[in-house]
């Protein structure tokens, strides 16, 4: 029986009375795998103080642990491994034992005398109930529930992959905050230096008024940026202080990330990116899983309405003393064995309808897999143009930036030198803030992108973070 090599493959040292047949050791018993591997402290969420700045892998780390998603499917696996549980005691036989103790007491009055009797009963019974033979009803119910463990052990991977991905993705957000403001304070400085230039050009009587003004303009929207870009950024970490499990008005810092240049992404790599995804992805697995649990729901369905076979066994034992004297105590013990041969005649239909209603969430759940795994196809084939496109970009955008500063040192020393206008600096100056700004936007859009196409692929985890630039 199922249940038989289920206890075998138990071992006694982890038996449990809360979870007498084991059901829940494919789950473990700490967090979820992986968490805090990177800082040798698996399976813990004692954390000391924040560290300033924050790094990725312990923000990670705080989210896994404080984001209620992962708790919530962590619990959800556990109530799927306790209904498994029940499906397996199905396979045991009951045992019940009673005990019952009578007093019995008469009074009789006969020409002047009064006489009393009566007795005193004790009895005991010991009944044994075991299931024979159902035609596969138990273990299609068994079988079921197996794989409904499967699909919850499955969405219990994806809500840790999807805390991971939100922490990740608020953490970058929160870099690109943070060097959006520092782009900001670089334009803002290069502004007043512009406009420094300007005015001393001003003075002497070559540069105009509307040379002046246009640098003054110019450095207020430099200004005007910065104010922007510190706000984006308290917005940004307290994003990210949320997603850790801390208060939005957290003290959080993050480093500036890292300039870096991606490798190529082959279009070769597509087909088995689809591959990988249908053996990987948790999302579909879990969907499979509900789809053989749906089928192995109608199997037993349909097995309810053949006969079973139950064996009874069963011992009483009574006790009898009675209170008239000259009368001695009796006792007596009976054992009993049988089977029943129960088979379902007429129900009124009712099982004809449950086959049909079990058939029918078996389709169900089949269209279901079916619509997870093409909207999955989709999300891999959009994270993965995403990503190329992100590829391509930031090369461009590292040529762009770097020809835009060299413009900008350029157009000013021209001006300094008196070959140059105003407004070949100013242009030149907005420029290089618009290449700063795209160069920063396009490195956080890879990242996420990155990271998105990681998730779908089922594979988002510290391994993975680690390969990845910061």
């Amino acid at each position: 029986m199922l249940v038989v090599g289920w206890l075998s493959a138990s071992p006694a040292a982890a038996f449990d009375l809360r979870d007498p047949l084991g059901v829940s050791a494919p789950l473990g018993n700490r967090l979820p795998e992986g968490l805090g591997t990177a800082a040798g402290v698996v399976g813990s969420c004692n954390f000391g103080p924040l560290a300033h700045p924050l790094d990725l892998v312990n923000a990670v780390e705080r989210a896994l642990c404080s984001d209620p998603r992962t708790k919530s499917a962590w619990l959800n696996a556990r109530a799927s491994a306790n209904q498994l549980g029940l499906a397996y005691s199905a396979f045991l036989p009951t045992v019940s034992a009673n005990s019952a103790g009578t007093r019995l007491s008469s009074h009789t009055t006969e020409a002047g005398a009064v006489g009393n009797d009566g007795e005193k009963a004790i009895t005991h019974q010991v009944k044994l109930d075991y299931l024979l033979f159902d035609f596969g009803a138990r273990s299609a119910n068994a079988k079921k529930y197996e794989q409904l463990l499967l699909a919850a052990g499955y969405a219990r991977d994806d809500a840790v992959q999807q805390v991971f991905l939100s922490a990740c993705t608020a953490y970058y957000r929160a870099q690109a905050a943070a060097d959006l403001l520092v782009a900001a304070e670089t334009a803002r400085k290069a502004a007043r230096t512009s406009l420094h230039a300007i005015q001393a050009r001003y003075v002497s009587g070559v540069a105009t008024q509307a040379d002046r003004l246009q640098a003054s303009v110019a450095l207020s929207e430099a200004a005007l940026a910065v104010v922007r870009a510190e706000a984006d950024l308290r917005v940004a970490t307290g994003v990210l202080a949320s997603a850790i499990g801390l208060r939005p008005d957290a003290d959080v810092s993050v480093p500036n990330s890292v300039d870096f240049l991606p490798a190529d992404e082959s279009s070769d790599e597509v087909e088995a990116l689809f591959q990988e995804m249908q053996k990987n992805n948790p999302e579909i697995l879990s969907a499979q899983a509900q789809v053989a649990a749906a089928r192995y729901e109608a199997a037993s369905v349909e097995a309810s309405g053949a006969p079973s076979l139950a064996m009874h066994v069963g011992r009483s034992a009574n006790h009898r003393h009675p209170f008239a004297a000259g009368t001695g105590n009796s006792s007596n013990q009976s054992y009993s064995v049988g089977v029943t041969l129960n088979i379902p005649l007429f129900d009124g239909f009712n099982r004809s309808y449950q086959i049909t209603q079990a058939r029918l969430g078996s389709d169900i759940a089949a269209s279901n897999a079916a619509a997870t795994k093409q909207a999955m196809a989709l999300n891999i084939w959009t994270s993965y143009q995403s990503l190329a496109k992100n590829s391509t970009s930031l090369r461009l955008s590292a040529e762009l930036q770097a020809n835009a500063r060299e413009s900008f040192r350029v157009a000013q020393g021209r001006y300094v030198a008196g070959v140059g206008d105003v407004l070949q600096l100013l242009n030149a100056q907005a420029t290089m803030a618009s290449a700063d700004i795209d160069r920063i936007q396009t490195s956080t859009d890879w990242r996420v992108a990155k990271l998105s196409l990681l998730y779908y692929l089922g594979r988002l985890g510290f391994s993975e973070l680690a390969k990845a630039p910061h």
